[in-house]
């Protein structure tokens, strides 16, 4: 048993289209796909960002 992790992109149509590399030709594998949206990561807001007035904190 092999595991890979893959990125992929669904279009705007939903679908989300997978090319695995394999190393055997006719052979018969069981697949199991594991969905798991990435969240973009966002930079902490500054406190200007929060409304308070610049040098506020100091």
């Amino acid at each position: 048993m092999q595991t890979l992790t893959l990125k992929s992109h669904a279009g705007s149509d939903g679908m989300l289209h997978l090319k695995v590399p394999v190393s055997l030709t006719d052979t018969e594998f069981k697949v199991t796909v594991i969905l798991q949206p990435i969240m973009s990561v966002s930079k902490p807001k500054t406190p200007e960002d929060l409304g308070w007035t610049p040098g506020f904190f100091e």
